[in-house]
């Protein structure tokens, strides 16, 4: 795997949490067992941890990583306090997640320009509550896409501006979007991209695909996955993205002179488990990849017909980094049992996936177990 000629500090490092299902009260355990709000207080513990020792969200240096990405359903419950408790964990330094109250921690709201840029996209939980979601993203400046619609970020540009350089530009725009069904006030567990925002799409990456950069990749930040994990008799079938075939073609295929055979990577949430499809997978096009990131709180099973939690699949967050050359690197790590972590410190990784640029589908079928640094880590080879 070739690796970029640029520093690594050019690389944009992300990190991925999704359907956190945060409740108005922290201490509510719900029917699958987890307290939602400790659970994400672990996870997030644990992503700062491995991204750089005593580093943190917000604080008074450059944090470890420069994007926290929500892939949707903040809430679980429709309340406004949902959205404030991600944002006072958010603000929170993770050496302080082990000790402070959750009083202290409402308290720990304090701007810094140097937390992570932080960018979330509704999901259908989040529909009622929608108007809460905004002013909170308002309030402590996160990036949401704008209603039924898009927005395309220039990642390269941003972490260029927040840590006051100039690396020059690179390949990769981030496209977030909102899928949930807003006109369904809440009752519509599927999503859709609207019409409106596909016609606007497909004008705005058909003008960048086929003009100065041929190494342009995309990835697509979204809470329903086009094409659902599972067999054909699972749940998942009918509660994704309804018109899946529609948006799916609006993405234009790469030029003739692009560097790489896969230009869009779809990251969503929605399943709350793991899984990857690859170009041509179950209708996807040539040109795509497609990752799901597990919750933070209670797994799916992907192949039951009804909504069945995974009891042996843990709450985890997803690793990604976009590098220079146009690979894209990604990693789920998954938390130990919860009531260790003070004690031992001992967590579970799992699936070091690597999108090479050029030969995806390849990678994908080729790939093969290794054992590296005493962690299964799955390689996908070219």
């Amino acid at each position: 795997r070739g690796m970029s000629s640029m520093s690594s500090s050019s690389a944009i490092r992300l990190v991925q949490i999704t359907d956190t299902h945060l409740l108005q009260d922290p201490s509510y355990v719900s029917r699958h067992g987890i307290r939602a709000f400790e659970s994400l207080r672990e996870v997030l513990w644990l992503s700062c941890s491995e991204l750089g020792g005593d580093s943190h969200l917000d604080g008074d240096s450059s944090p470890s990583f420069d994007f926290l990405i929500h892939t949707g359903d903040v809430s679980g419950d429709d309340s406004s306090s949902s959205y404030e408790l991600l944002a006072s964990l958010i603000k929170v330094k993770a050496s302080q997640l082990e000790s402070l109250s959750k009083q202290q921690e409402q308290q720990a709201l304090v701007e810094n320009p140097h937390r992570p840029v932080v960018v979330i996209t509704p999901g259908n939980h989040d529909v009622v509550s929608y108007e809460s979601l905004q002013e909170v993203a308002h309030t402590h400046k996160w990036t949401i896409p704008p209603k039924a619609s898009f927005r395309l970020l220039n990642p390269h540009k941003i972490k260029n501006i927040r840590d006051g350089d100039d690396d020059g530009d690179g390949p990769w725009r981030i496209l977030i979007i909102d899928t949930a069904k807003h006109d369904a006030n809440g009752d519509a567990v599927h999503g859709a991209v609207s019409h409106e925002a596909i016609e606007a799409m497909r004008s705005v990456l058909s003008e960048d695909t086929h003009a100065r950069n041929p190494s342009r990749r995309f990835l697509v930040v979204m809470h329903h996955p086009p094409i659902p994990p599972g067999n054909e008799r699972s749940v998942w079938n009918k509660q994704c993205l309804a018109n899946a075939d529609e948006f799916l073609n609006s993405l234009p295929p790469p030029p003739e002179n692009a560097t790489h055979s896969v230009r869009y990577i779809l990251l969503h949430g929605h399943t709350h488990s793991l899984y990857t499809r690859v170009g041509t997978d179950d209708g996807l096009p040539a040109w795509c990849a497609q990752r799901s990131c597990p919750s933070t709180c209670h797994q799916y099973l992907e192949d039951a017909e009804t909504f069945t939690c995974d009891r042996g699949a843990l709450p985890a967050y997803q690793q990604i980094t976009l590098h220079a050359d146009g690979m894209c690197t990604m990693r789920v790590r998954r938390l130990d049992e919860l009531s260790e972590r003070a004690q031992t410190g001992a967590y579970v990784t799992a699936e070091e996936d690597s999108l090479d640029a050029n030969s995806l589908m390849a990678a994908f079928a080729k790939a093969s177990e290794v054992q590296q640094s005493g962690s299964p880590v799955t390689h996908f080879r070219v």
